[in-house]
């Protein structure tokens, strides 16, 4: 991952991935399946008919919303959080989604 990823998900756009291979960054504490879509390779040249026909504009902005979570909990400073808060809302919780 790279952080054409972060700063696209600090604008909120939702992430699309080529490939099932790929491994998300936190994927242990984050839901990819909720906040990001995921296209195969060989689908690569119909991605724009999927992309529009697949998904609602209701569906888009449910992973909008939850993009705003995440970004919230993984790019913000938790200067004033403690550890143990940390741990409850990012592991114990399964991340904010």
């Amino acid at each position: 991952w790279s952080f054409r990823l972060i700063d696209s998900m600090y604008g909120g756009c939702i992430p699309v991935f080529i490939g099932e291979s790929a491994l998300r960054p936190f994927h242990d504490i984050i839901d990819w399946s909720g906040i990001s879509v995921r296209i195969s390779a060989g689908d690569i040249n119909r991605i724009e008919e999927i992309l529009l026909t697949r998904y609602s504009l209701e569906d888009l902005e449910k992973m909008q919303a939850k993009i705003m979570l995440v970004r919230d909990a993984l790019f913000y400073p938790l200067d004033d959080t403690s550890p143990e808060e940390i741990q409850e809302q990012m592991v114990d919780r399964r991340g904010p989604l």
